[in-house]
C-alpha cells in the first residue's frame, strides 16, 4: 500500500468519524476538497461508493461499514508501529506525560517535590484535562482516570486511589450568616458543579439536595469551585484532599460516601518496558498509598 494509499484510508476514517466533509475538514485541518479527492481515489480503487450522500450528511454504505471494519485495523497497526518507532527513538531521560483531572494536577504538584524524590529526579510533565486522553498516541504516557478501569487490551491498568469529596464554606462565609460547620447544608448558598452528564453521582447529588439549598451558580471545573468557596459566594462540593489543605475552609459534614471516587493508573502495555515510564508509575502508586487517608478525607 502506497502513502497515497494510505492517505486515502485516513481520509475515510476522518469522515466516517465526523460524518460529513465540513466536520471532517475541521477535525483534520485539510480541506473539503482534499478530503473528497481521497474519498473519490479510494472509492474508485474498491469500486463502489463507501458513502450515500445525503443533504446535509454522508451515511456509510454497507460497503463502507465492512471498509471501515478494515481501515480501524490498519489504523490500530499503524498508531503500534509509530508509538514503538518513537520508544526506539526517544532518550531515557525525555520527560513523562502525566494526565489527569485538574483536581489531581493539584494534588500532584502539592507533593511534587516528593514525587520528584521517588522518581529520582525523572523529569514530569503534567497536563490537567477531563478528556480520556489517547494512550495509544502519545497523548500522555501515563493516564490517572476516575471511577472506572478502562476496557482495551492494549492498556494496563490498577487503582491506585480512593477520593472522598465533602462540601465546603469558607469560614467567612459561615460567619457572615452566622451558620457553624456543624448546621449542614439546608439553606445554604450552594455553588453545584456542572457536569455535563445528569446521569453523574456528582449531578445526581446536586439534583437530590436541590430543594434543601438555594442554588447560587454552576461551574464546571473544582478549581473554579474552591475559589467561588473561599471568596464566600457559597458552598460547594469538593475533593476532601483539596478542601481540607485549604485552612479558610470549612468542612460542612463527612465525606459523602456516594460520592467516592476509585483513581485508576492506566498506561499502554508497549510502555511498560520503558524504565522511566514504570518508574513514574510506581512513584505515583507510592505517593498516592501514603496519601491514602488525605484523599480518602480521614
Amino acid at each position: 500500500m502506497t502513502a497515497t494509499d494510505w492517505d486515502d484510508i485516513r481520509a475515510f476514517l476522518a469522515i466516517a468519524d465526523s460524518g460529513s466533509l465540513a466536520k471532517a475538514a475541521r477535525a483534520t485541518k485539510l480541506s473539503e476538497a482534499t478530503l473528497g479527492r481521497h474519498l473519490k481515489a479510494l472509492e474508485l480503487q474498491l469500486g463502489a461508493p463507501l458513502f450515500d450522500r445525503l443533504p446535509n450528511a454522508l451515511r456509510l454504505t454497507a460497503l463502507g461499514r465492512e471498509a471501515l471494519e478494515g481501515a480501524r485495523t490498519m489504523e490500530a497497526g499503524a498508531a503500534t508501529l509509530e508509538r514503538r518507532a518513537r520508544i526506539a527513538r526517544e532518550p531515557e531521560r525525555r520527560p513523562v506525560v502525566v494526565s489527569s483531572v485538574n483536581s489531581i494536577a493539584w494534588f500532584l504538584v502539592r507533593h511534587f517535590t516528593e514525587l520528584q524524590r521517588e522518581t529520582g529526579g525523572t523529569p514530569l510533565t503534567l497536563t490537567a484535562t477531563r478528556k480520556a486522553v489517547d494512550l495509544a498516541r502519545r497523548e500522555a504516557d501515563i493516564a490517572l482516570r476516575m471511577l472506572e478501569l478502562p476496557d482495551a487490551p492494549d492498556l494496563a491498568g490498577r487503582k491506585v486511589a480512593r477520593v472522598a469529596n465533602a462540601i465546603y464554606a469558607s469560614h467567612a462565609y459561615l460567619a457572615a450568616h452566622k451558620r457553624r460547620p456543624g448546621d449542614g447544608f439546608d439553606g445554604i448558598d450552594f455553588i453545584a458543579r456542572e457536569t455535563g452528564s445528569e446521569k453523574s453521582p456528582q449531578a445526581r447529588f446536586s439534583a437530590a439536595i436541590l430543594p434543601r439549598v438555594r442554588l447560587a451558580m454552576k461551574v464546571s471545573e473544582t478549581v473554579l469551585r474552591h475559589q467561588a468557596a473561599l471568596d464566600g459566594l457559597g458552598a460547594t462540593l469538593l475533593p476532601c484532599h483539596l478542601g481540607d489543605a485549604e485552612p479558610r475552609l470549612a468542612r460542612i459534614g463527612g465525606p459523602i460516601p456516594e460520592l467516592d471516587e476509585d483513581m485508576y493508573l492506566v498506561i499502554h502495555r508497549d510502555l511498560r518496558r520503558v524504565a522511566v515510564v514504570r518508574a513514574a508509575a510506581e512513584a505515583l502508586a507510592r505517593l498516592f498509598k501514603r496519601h491514602a487517608r488525605e484523599l480518602g478525607g480521614r
